[in-house]
Order: C-alpha cells, then sequence, then structure tokens
C-alpha cells in the first residue's frame, strides 16, 4: 500500500509547481435565452439565438471576456513565441 502513495506524490508535486502558470479563471457560460423557432410543426429551441447577431454588445462583451480568459494558457507558456 505505500508503494501505490509514493506514485502518487510526483504528480502532486508537478501539479503543484506548474498549475499556477495554468491556472485559468472560469470564463462565464454564455446566457441561454428562451426563445424558439417552429419550422415545419416542430418547436426548435435557440437559446443562443443572441450570439449570433456580431452586432449585439453584450455577444461582443462576452466574446472578448471569452478571449481574453482562453489567452492567460498560451500566453503563460515556456514556449511562446515572442
Amino acid at each position: 500500500m505505500a508503494k501505490m502513495e509514493l506514485a502518487f506524490v510526483p504528480l502532486a508535486f508537478v501539479e503543484l509547481v506548474f498549475a499556477p502558470a495554468f491556472a485559468v479563471d472560469a470564463a462565464q457560460p454564455a446566457r441561454p435565452v428562451d426563445v424558439s423557432d417552429h419550422l415545419f410543426g416542430i418547436d426548435l429551441p435557440a437559446p443562443y439565438r443572441w450570439t449570433e447577431n456580431a452586432h449585439n454588445e453584450e455577444f461582443n462583451a462576452w466574446q472578448s471576456a471569452q478571449g481574453s480568459c482562453m489567452r492567460v494558457r498560451p500566453d503563460a507558456s515556456p514556449q511562446q513565441v515572442q
């Protein structure tokens, strides 16, 4: 049993050392709305319809926040090209 516990020590050490460099704040999920289309007698939900309008200020702000949040990993990578 002692061997099994020791096998996890290196992994825990790696996570402790490298996790801060790759930590990402959780991005806000897209806000679903209660919208649906009625086509051919079928109701088709479209909860993210608001993201289809490129001129929507709420969508542009959300998309910019998503990009900023996801940029953290590549920017923190030691392999990042300057």
